[in-house]
């Protein structure tokens, strides 16, 4: 699934070519809309939701999931009616087109005020942008209960956007955190480096074409950290013609990555293998050090 730095970059690309552009045809099938003529004024990101903002009030709001991509074709061949297509987005010069997204939305200038609120509120500060992480640790405390496993509150969308499944993973590991760890383990100190680390990795990722951690700052040679001990996670797809992909894979290298993706390579600050295993309220795939991470 594209994490917060892949949407953002996404973002900042899409923005680069539709924001002030007139004459903009909007197809949305699934909520069977079409805005034609119409200008786009600002596209951003918000965590894993991808927002395109229309002149007229009109939002077009995207979750990729595990499996959505936005596409550019170059030509205006029609487009043939398939579940596939979530939104369809013609230009002058190129057609945007949206495949396969968890979820996609037209919200509306005026009737829809609750849908944004809801957004707002289900997503916490993104944290691709300049946030104040006293506030996310806050949000920690008011939405995760003490024996929640920090693996599930990383991935917290509530909390904060952006943390995938990549840098859940990294994160804990320069954290030297076990995956059995708990929220009312870790202390306020600890919660704001945590999330502090994770701005400037996902920032710092934004526009890279292949994600790192190592060599990042608070990716040293050795793992930071430690934990707090107590002694007592529309249209059919067009293969006839050349697209060019927007999102999907963001270049992942495991040689540029601390554990995720490494099963049985020697860690870099132990030699132990790495392990994988399934964790979590929503088991996910999660790479760890049995060394690095252990919880004795």
């Amino acid at each position: 699934m594209p994490e917060g730095d892949t949407i953002a970059s996404l973002a900042r690309r899409m923005h680069a070519e539709l924001a002030g552009q007139s004459g903009v045809d909007v197809l949305v099938p699934s909520a069977g809309e079409t805005l034609p003529q119409s200008r786009i004024v600002r596209v951003h990101a918000r965590g894993k939701h991808l927002l395109i903002e229309l002149a007229d009030g009109h939002t077009l709001q995207s979750h990729l999931g595990m499996d959505g991509t936005w596409r550019r074709f170059r030509d205006h061949a029609p487009v043939a009616p398939a579940p596939s297509v979530g939104a369809v987005i013609t230009t002058q010069a190129a057609e945007f087109v949206l495949f396969n997204p968890k979820e996609v939305r037209l919200l509306r200038p005026r009737g829809d005020r609750l849908r944004r609120h809801t957004l707002v509120r289900r997503v916490g500060p993104d944290l691709t942008t300049d946030v104040a992480i006293d506030q996310v640790v806050a949000r920690v405390y008011g939405i995760a209960t003490p024996d929640a496993l920090m693996l599930d509150v990383l991935l917290d969308q509530r909390i904060a956007g952006g943390i995938g499944n990549v840098f859940k993973c990294e994160l804990m590991f320069v954290q030297r955190w076990p995956l059995s760890l708990r929220v009312g383990a870790v202390t306020v100190e600890q919660l704001h480096d945590v999330y502090a680390l994770a701005a400037t990795w996902l920032k710092a990722n934004v526009g890279n074409g292949r994600r790192l951690t190592r060599g990042l700052p608070g990716a040293a040679a050795e793992p930071l950290g430690g934990i707090a001990t107590d002694p007592v996670g529309h249209g059919a797809r067009r293969t006839d013609r050349p697209a060019a992909r927007l999102t999907g894979s963001h270049g992942d290298d495991s040689s540029r990555l601390w554990v995720y993706g490494r099963t049985g390579q020697p860690c870099y600050v132990c030699a132990t293998p790495i392990a994988s295993v399934m964790a979590g309220r929503k088991v996910r795939r999660t790479w760890s050090c049995p060394h690095c991470q252990s919880a004795a």
